[in-house]
């Protein structure tokens, strides 16, 4: 997964549970 983009920044939360990187 590659990092987390500035729209995707608020998504980082709620993915990171999903897909722990």
């Amino acid at each position: 997964m590659c990092k987390p983009k500035e729209k995707d920044a608020k998504n980082e939360s709620r993915i990171s549970i999903v897909q722990p990187q």
